[in-house]
This record gives C-alpha cells, sequence and structure tokens, in this order.
C-alpha cells in the first residue's frame, strides 16, 4: 500500500528541526506576553476623566447674549415683554445646567464643579434682580441689580471657559433707567 511507504528519505535536516522548535516556542512566548498585557491594561483603574458641562455652558451664554440685546434695545417708556420672553429662556437654560450639573455630580466628578456652581447661582441672583426690575419697576433696587452683575460677572470669569458670559452680561444699565423711571 503506498500510504505505508516510509518518508525517511524526505526528512528534514536536525538543524531545520531545531529551528522550527525554537520558532514555535518564541510564538508561544509571545502569545503569552501579548495576554499578559491585555489582562494587565484590562485591570487598570484608572479615575474615569471629570465630565464637563460645556454644552449647557454654551446654551446658558447663548440665551445670555439675547437677553442682553433685549435690554439694551429697551427704553424708559417701552414695553418689557420682549426682554421677559428672553428672560425666560435665560432661566430656563440656567435652570437646565444646574440640573445637569447636580445629575452630573450625583454620578462622579464634574470639572471645576464648585466653581460652576457659584457662577449658576450667581446667575440665578442676576437674573431674578433682572426680573424683579422688569415685572415691577417701582419696586427693584437699581443698586442692588448692578451688584448682582458684578458679582455674576466675576463668578464666571472664575471658570476656565465660561463661554463669554461676563461679556454677555450687559444691557442692565437700562433697566436701571427704567427702575429709576418709575422711581421718579
Amino acid at each position: 500500500m503506498a500510504y505505508d511507504a516510509s518518508y525517511e528519505w524526505a526528512q528534514p535536516p536536525r538543524w531545520r528541526r531545531w529551528f522550527a522548535r525554537l520558532f514555535a516556542l518564541l510564538a508561544l512566548a509571545a502569545a503569552g506576553v501579548g495576554v499578559y498585557a491585555i489582562a494587565r491594561d484590562a485591570s487598570v483603574n484608572a479615575p474615569p476623566k471629570p465630565a464637563t458641562l460645556q454644552p449647557q455652558v454654551q446654551a446658558v451664554a447663548a440665551s445670555t447674549t439675547a437677553l442682553a440685546r433685549r435690554l439694551v434695545a429697551l427704553h424708559p417708556h417701552s414695553h418689557t415683554d420682549r426682554a421677559l420672553a428672553a428672560l425666560r429662556e435665560a432661566q430656563a437654560d440656567r435652570r437646565s445646567a444646574a440640573v445637569a450639573l447636580a445629575t452630573a455630580d450625583q454620578r462622579g466628578r464634574v470639572a471645576d464643579g464648585e466653581s460652576l456652581d457659584n457662577a449658576l447661582a450667581a446667575h440665578r441672583a442676576y437674573l431674578t434682580a433682572v426680573a424683579k426690575a422688569l415685572r415691577h419697576p417701582g419696586h427693584a433696587d437699581a443698586r442692588a441689580l448692578r451688584a448682582a452683575a458684578t458679582r455674576d460677572k466675576a463668578a464666571w470669569n472664575a471658570l476656565p471657559d465660561p463661554a463669554g458670559i461676563p461679556d454677555a452680561i450687559r444691557g442692565y444699565g437700562h433697566v436701571e433707567a427704567l427702575v429709576a423711571r418709575h422711581h421718579g
């Protein structure tokens, strides 16, 4: 039978067999090193990167800029409807950013979380002062409005990237003129 034939005449030389064995041993060692590297990388517990709330800050910046445009266009004898609409939008964006900050804070670290919380609180105080002046100009305090705006600018300037919000906090002088008209 043909399959019982001996192939001794086709045996490779001894040095080739040792070379093949050495190569197989090296391949096995390389596979072991690869498995070790994968296991080591999988077991490293690096702290997660802090969350950033830059999209929410951008939304607050956009609505604050829109509010500033409405406040600049405000005259002592004009209606405050458009300014109040822009104010409601700015308040909603601020609330949204505050909720996102609280949610991200519960999940883990937030980049500049304390500074952002302070800035949002100062912004809430500023928007509240503007709302009071627009809704009830006879009962508003112009100095409190200016002080709230100054605190708000300082709080946003404490952030590494305030997205232009300190520059957008303007137009409150027109609201002060509206308050002064009602105070006589």
